[in-house]
């Protein structure tokens, strides 16, 4: 019974197969729990292994290898009394390494309505971690950004910091990070601002299901006459191979926008996303 169980290399199954066989034959459990000891000593050799040749790969791996990510694609169009269009992309990738991740990202949108444009926006942001141990790392982040309406032309971001991994299970995931951070704006219709601050972000990703994701990234920047804050909610549906359905929430709030624009957009989106 043993051997027939450990010849399904599945340790679940050799553990409940062990116990019923020592409950059915306890004269021979000295015996079996040696048939297990040699499996176990066996499966934690292969493991190890696995382990080393998968570290060699990634430490061998070129800049352009182990990259993994998403592009998301949505927008509308719509005619007669309201003529409106909506296009929207965002590109994320990422790369992890032993210690090292390095997380890129692209976003862009753009919307006309009656033939002026109302939305014009666009970002771009590297941030590259560093493993401290099980539970901490450091992070750097370069970020441009552009959005004409809520008037700056660019909008220079860079920042460090520490950050903790508070859960890090396979389903679950949540980052807290804080640290200082310097911005460049250059406005429209005023003088460029240079501006310290301080900054903090918010990262969970929960997989409730095999085909279902919810993630939240959430940022404030807090600085002298200004806040900043941006999140996004979003939950994701796997509908067949790399293709999933994408319904997000985004709120960007900025205590200081030009007069005749308020000071909180939202946006709700319906979009395509291929993951690679």
């Amino acid at each position: 019974m043993v051997e027939t169980a450990i010849a399904t290399n599945d340790p679940e199954v050799v553990s409940r197969v062990v116990s019923v066989a020592k409950l059915t034959v306890p004269n021979s459990a000295a015996e079996i729990d040696a048939i297990a000891a040699d499996y176990y000593t066996q499966l934690s050799a292969r493991k190890a292994a696995e382990a080393r040749a998968a570290e060699e790969r990634i430490a061998e791996a070129g800049p352009l290898s182990l990259w993994k990510g998403s592009i998301e694609l949505g927008g509308s169009r719509s005619t007669g009394n309201s003529r409106v269009l909506d296009v929207y992309s965002g590109l994320d990738l990422t790369r992890t390494g032993i210690r090292w991740t390095h997380k890129l990202t692209a976003h862009a949108e753009y919307q006309q309505t009656s033939g002026t444009p109302s939305t014009e926006r666009a970002l771009i942001a590297y941030q590259p971690q560093l493993k401290l141990g099980p539970v901490f790392y450091a992070y750097g982040l370069g970020q441009y950004e552009h959005d004409r309406f809520l008037g700056y032309q660019v909008r220079y971001t860079a920042a460090v910091g520490m950050g903790i991994s508070a859960v890090a299970g396979p389903n679950l995931k949540i980052d807290f990070d804080a640290g200082p951070a310097f911005r460049v704006t250059d406005f429209y219709d005023m003088a460029t601002e240079d501006r310290v601050a301080a900054r903090g972000s918010f990262h969970l990703k929960w997989l409730p299901s095999p085909r279902l994701t919810f993630t939240e990234e959430a940022a404030v920047y807090l600085q002298k006459g200004d806040t900043t804050a941006k999140s996004s909610t979003a939950v994701e549906t796997r509908l067949f191979g790399p293709l999933k359905a994408r319904l997000s929430y985004d709120v960007q709030y900025e205590s200081d926008a030009p007069e005749g624009q308020t000071d909180l957009d939202t946006t709700s989106r319906v979009s395509l996303v291929y993951s690679f």
